[in-house]
């Protein structure tokens, strides 16, 4: 058995799941600068809290801390860092012009229509379809 004071479970953990993490963190910001801030963030938070988290299954938790720090942190600069909130919506031909590759103006659909959204809109969007987690 492991000492649960031990500093090895949380390396491995940041070590198997660092990048799944990150991809979370960027899909939640939009940016891979701010995404880097948030997790670096959650990072602190869960050093911070280690010694209280189930070794066996951290995912869970750090993953709250993410979403909480993401939603959170919006509140507190009023979404003025935040690349997605920077952008401007415009509309977007239904066809794509020549040369372009096939699902570019989906992604730039797709990314207009996450301008739209809220933060905590945003958050469950990735939560439930990038995550694959339920509505509970």
């Amino acid at each position: 058995m492991r000492n649960p004071d031990s500093w090895d479970d949380l390396r491995e953990f940041v070590a198997g799941r660092g990048l799944a993490l990150s991809r979370t963190a960027f899909l939640l910001t939009g940016s891979e600068a701010a995404a880097d801030d948030l997790l670096q963030d959650t990072y602190v938070d869960v050093v911070r809290r280690w010694r209280r988290i189930d070794h066996s299954n951290p995912e869970p938790y750090v993953r709250r801390i993410m979403y909480s720090r993401f939603v959170d942190g919006l509140r507190r600069r009023r979404l003025r860092d935040w690349s997605f909130t920077t952008g401007t919506i415009e509309e977007l031909p239904s066809v794509a012009a020549p040369g372009f590759e096939p699902g570019v103006v989906d992604r730039l659909t797709l990314e207009n229509a996450l301008l739209r959204l809220t933060p905590r809109q945003r958050a469950v969007l990735v939560l439930r379809f990038y995550d694959d987690l339920t509505a509970r």
